[in-house]
């Protein structure tokens, strides 16, 4: 049972579902509350934020990647920035 005032990861960190947010900076607040809280394990944690096409592409990446935080956060990365293009078009 949750302590009477404790703050729940849920109530702070939306889930990510890849439409329309900006994945860097999610994640930038995602790894900062993770800190915070003392977590290690990003590659077991960032998982249980991210849903719609956002886990998908998740569930696409290799198991033997999926333990390596930084290629994880590498290909959602890449599926869900702007291209400099884009990017510019939308500015």
């Amino acid at each position: 049972m949750a302590k009477k005032g404790a703050v729940r990861f849920s109530d702070i960190i939306r889930q990510f579902n890849g439409d329309g947010d900006d994945f860097a900076e999610w994640v930038e607040k995602l790894e900062f509350v993770a800190s915070l809280q003392g977590v290690t394990d990003m590659e077991k944690f960032l998982p249980l934020f991210l849903s719609g096409g956002a886990y998908a592409v998740y569930q696409a990446i290799p198991i033997g990647d999926k333990n390596d935080y930084a290629t994880v956060k590498s290909c959602l990365l890449k599926a869900f920035s702007a291209d400099p293009f884009n990017a510019y078009e939308q500015f």
